[in-house]
């Protein structure tokens, strides 16, 4: 019987870190995503306006 238990609670454990895993992928996912759509400030902000933020 013990050895029931322990492959039941490796099975459990096993089951919970692939969960894990792919919750870690799917959001690293949707911040590479989100970023790669991003438009450069370059397009929606003038030189000036740039050179403001940056203190020149």
């Amino acid at each position: 019987m013990a050895a029931e238990v322990m492959v039941t609670e490796a099975t459990g454990v096993t089951k919970t870190a692939v969960k894990e895993s792919l919750n870690l992928v799917k959001k690293a996912w949707s911040i590479m995503d989100a970023a790669s759509e991003k438009q450069p400030p370059s397009d929606y902000l003038s030189p000036k306006a740039i050179q403001s933020i940056q203190g020149k």
